[in-house]
């Protein structure tokens, strides 16, 4: 009987360690499924901030070829509490360059979680036409700006426009 207790001891003792290994290896594997999914969403984040930086690099250099490419069709664009339609928001973009003949977007900081891209950055303009009903002044301006993208399968979704920002440029632009 003796003889059946210590056998009996020694298979607790072999499956008590195999045990913590089966539960080991288990919680390893969801740590490691849980590491995939953040390496993924990393990748993703960094994929819609590059794709944000061509599309300013892009609206620059007034290729709006290329710009319409990264939006989807019915792209929202957002400008405060009022929201518009991709035609809208793509007519525009191509009108800035009417009033201002040179401008450049500077990135200045760039923010990526989940979905959304948030963007701050400095915007220089030369005023050469007709913007908000003020005629040409031939200043250069700067101002900073805020923008957040929203993307989904590789492409913008949808736009927040920093309203303040072009309230601001208006100012400049009427200052004497």
């Amino acid at each position: 009987m003796c003889h059946i207790k210590s056998l009996f001891t020694i298979k607790k003792i072999l499956i008590l360690p195999l045990l913590l290994v089966f539960i080991i290896s288990c919680q390893d594997q969801k740590i490691l499924t849980e590491y995939e999914k953040l390496k993924t969403q990393k990748q993703l984040e960094e994929q819609n901030k590059e794709l944000a930086s061509l599309w300013l690099k892009e609206v620059d250099k007034e290729n709006f070829a290329i710009v319409d490419e990264l939006v989807v069709k019915n792209c929202t664009s957002h400008y405060g509490d009022r929201s518009y339609d991709n035609d809208w928001g793509m007519s525009s973009l191509k009108a800035f360059p009417l009033a201002f003949n040179e401008y450049e977007h500077i990135i200045n900081d760039m923010y990526a979680e989940g979905d959304r891209v948030y963007v701050k950055m400095t915007v220089k303009v030369k005023h050469t036409g007709d913007f908000a009903n003020i005629p040409p002044t031939g200043k250069t301006i700067t101002y900073d700006a805020y923008t957040v993208y929203r993307f989904g399968d590789g492409k913008i979704i949808e736009i927040w426009w920093d309203t303040n920002a072009v309230l601001g440029l208006i100012a400049k632009l009427e200052d004497k």
